[in-house]
């Protein structure tokens, strides 16, 4: 099966294979990183590990705001590795499953 976490950043809408997400979770406070990469806005600790943050409106070139209460962590694991990307919304979970 083929099931994507649809999500929303400013007015465009993008998909993530399941796979990929380990969790969403509402956005907290991110701890900022001395000279860290530009994409990268921090670290935030989810129970016990440290997760990097990812700038998704300057990944995607999407217009920058400050971080609210009601935006939603994704929590992605790929590469080896696990980062947040910070969506408006986490909208719903739908199978693109293509029959033959």
């Amino acid at each position: 099966m083929n099931h994507f976490l649809i999500f929303q950043i400013g007015d465009q809408t993008f998909g993530l294979s399941l796979f990929n997400v380990d969790r969403v979770v509402r956005a907290v406070q991110i701890t900022q990183l001395p000279f860290s990469n530009e994409n990268i806005l921090g670290i935030v600790d989810v129970q016990g590990s440290v997760i990097q943050v990812i700038n998704s409106r300057k990944l995607f070139k999407i217009p920058e705001k400050d971080i609210e209460l009601s935006d939603q962590f994704i929590i992605v694991k790929a590469y080896g590795s696990r980062f947040i990307l910070i969506a408006d919304l986490a909208l719903e979970v739908i199978d693109l499953s293509f029959q033959n």
